[in-house]
């Protein structure tokens, strides 16, 4: 079978050979100084007869058990060649696919609410920084038929001003809240920002669906980064008439009913524009900017 190859080339690759104790198959794995044994001393070769060769010092011709055995570990080999290829095929892909994950930045689930603008009516500035979000903003838990989430809006948005009062000198910002992406936006709200302080809102005037480009990047003020907006044309003009009658005033910007920032308004935003901040990180802000162009 071997006498087809070059045996000097496939010796040197070959970690043991296994032969008939041919002379000139002998001195060539001897030349390669490979380990080898001889098995059959092999005669003249008749491969149409069944047999692999003479066996002279057995006084006869081999039968075919010697040849199965020697096709059997053959096809053992190639078969475990070929599953040693398609695992490797497989870590190679896992490979791949582990690294493009690796470089692509971890979502974070808090960010992928709607964006809303509210007015803001009052704040209330918390006794003590709260520890609510050590371990991540919060993300919604509720669905919005659950009852939690109907009597949380009796109360916190409640179009009685003096109600929204009450609910906002005790409204803990750590307690889990059924209100994150459930708030009707028609309605007033008392929520947190990240744990600095409390609001009473007005219903939203303005959200992300008339949002038509959006850019990430550094804060000029070094805190950050920030998202650069650009509204249609008809959210342009409603950005432009509430913050032109709105001059000195706060207002919010809310992701899942919950506030990102409240920037005082110092004077009317007529182009069009407007930037939303809130600590964000870098993968943050692309994020935000991505999720509100579609992206």
């Amino acid at each position: 079978m071997i006498d087809e190859v070059n045996q000097q080339a496939l010796f040197r690759r070959t970690a043991a050979i296994v032969h008939h104790g041919d002379a000139g198959t002998t001195t060539t794995a001897a030349a390669a100084g490979r380990p080898q044994t001889p098995t059959l001393r092999a005669g003249s070769q008749d491969r149409g007869a069944g047999a692999y060769g003479r066996c002279e010092s057995c006084g006869g011709t081999a039968d075919g058990a010697l040849i199965r055995q020697m096709q059997a570990v053959a096809a053992w080999y190639v078969n475990g060649m070929k599953i040693l290829a398609v695992v490797l095929l497989l870590l190679l892909a896992v490979s791949a696919c582990t690294a493009t994950q690796q470089g692509e930045p971890k979502k974070e689930a808090w960010l992928t609410g709607k964006l809303t603008f509210r007015k803001v009516e009052s704040v209330t500035p918390m006794s003590a920084p709260s520890s609510a979000l050590s371990s991540g903003r919060p993300t919604p838990q509720n669905e919005a038929g659950d009852q939690a989430v109907q009597t949380a809006r009796a109360t916190r948005q409640s179009k009685d001003a003096t109600i929204r009062k009450q609910v906002l000198s005790t409204l803990d910002c750590a307690a889990p809240d059924p209100l994150v992406g459930n708030d009707d936006e028609a309605a007033p709200l008392v929520t947190c920002d990240s744990g600095e302080a409390k609001y009473d809102l007005g219903p939203v005037f303005l959200d992300g669906d008339r949002v038509v480009k959006a850019k990430a990047s550094p804060s000029e003020y070094g805190n950050g980064h920030v998202v650069t907006v650009e509204f249609d044309d008809q959210g342009a003009r409603t950005w432009s008439d509430f913050t032109t009658a709105n001059v000195g005033n706060q207002v919010a910007m809310l992701i899942n009913g919950r506030v990102l920032s409240a920037p005082s308004i110092e004077s009317p935003i007529t182009g069009g524009t407007t930037q939303i901040t809130g600590q964000f990180t870098a993968d943050q802000a692309d994020q935000l900017a991505r999720q509100l162009v579609g992206r």
